[in-house]
């Protein structure tokens, strides 16, 4: 009889922590994850700076408790890519103080990581050297190296924004020059290795005005074609 019920207890026992990891697993993929590319390489407005760093305030405003915001910036220099990419910001959302509940934890606590928050994305913006143009714009190679993270795949629900003038600038892709059309290009170079990663993302494209020859009709469905290989859930191209 006290096998029994030992053995009752233990199962009890494996199933409540069972649900416990069921639990935990859950808020972690319902967690919603942004991430920002921001393409500088040839230079943007202060206008269009302005109305893109209001646009970025939004996105950070939308998110809630433990979403993941995370911006990075389009290189100019493939030895940056090549050697360690790394983002210019990430943060996992911190609670937000007016729906503090003095009961169960300190508030003037959550204030203060807000206000941190808070500051560090301000300061971010602010340091983005907006006016820095290169030669050279490696917009495939950053998106490769984005998707293919293991911060950006752990997350079931995404969100990917671009702010671009989409003009690919390198020795394997220019936009500038002829170029070929994704369904060749994709067997030559392992810049479209990229199939699947966008599984579960929707992908919003604020294109940049600024060539209005090149930035045309043919541009935006070679980059639609682009993203039908990473299995996109949705993908939008708006002129910014």
């Amino acid at each position: 009889m006290v096998k029994k019920l030992f053995c009752i207890v233990l199962l009890i026992g494996f199933i409540a922590s069972c649900n416990i990891g069921e639990s935990a697993t859950e808020k972690i993929n319902t967690a919603t994850s942004i991430t920002i590319l921001i393409d500088h390489t040839d230079g943007i407005t202060k206008e269009q700076q302005a109305r893109l760093i209001h646009e970025i305030s939004i996105l950070k405003d939308s998110l809630k408790e433990n979403d993941q915001l995370t911006i990075y910036e389009v290189s100019g220099s493939y030895e940056k890519i090549a050697e360690q990419y790394t983002p210019l910001y990430s943060t996992t959302i911190p609670a937000n103080p007016n729906e503090c509940n003095e009961i169960t934890t300190t508030c003037k606590k959550v204030q203060k990581r807000y206000d941190t928050f808070e500051q560090t994305f301000s300061d971010t913006l602010t340091n983005i050297s907006f006016d820095t143009s290169y030669d050279n714009s490696y917009i495939l190679e950053s998106l490769q190296m984005i998707v293919t993270t293991k911060q950006f795949q752990s997350f079931q629900n995404k969100k990917f924004i671009i702010f671009s003038n989409m003009l690919q600038n390198s020795k394997a892709v220019s936009h500038y020059r002829n170029y070929d059309t994704i369904e060749n290009l994709q067997k030559e170079l392992h810049i479209f290795n990229v199939k699947g990663t966008l599984i579960n993302t929707k992908v919003d494209i604020n294109m940049l005005p600024d060539n209005k020859r090149l930035q045309d009709e043919k541009l935006r469905e070679w980059w639609g074609d682009y993203f039908k290989i990473t299995n996109a859930n949705t993908v939008n191209i708006l002129i910014f």
